[in-house]
């Protein structure tokens, strides 16, 4: 793994998925739309595929995909 495969990595981690979760939760829950009042975020897989980690792919897509 390179260094900048690292970096992308340490930035892209449980720490974050998980405070990604609690603010998808926060937004839901505090939405004006109604039909979105009833929906919470239950995880945000932390676990991209490998290439997505890459300088390049984020640079070239500015995004990892993921799921929640």
């Amino acid at each position: 793994m390179t260094n900048a495969q690292k970096n992308i990595e340490m930035l892209f981690n449980e720490k974050f998925c998980t405070q990604l979760e609690y603010r998808l939760c926060y937004e839901l829950e505090n939405s004006t739309n109604p039909n979105l009042k009833g929906f919470w975020c239950d995880g945000i897989s932390w676990f991209p595929t490998e290439n997505q980690l890459t300088k390049k792919y984020v640079n070239d897509n500015r995004k990892i995909e993921t799921k929640a």
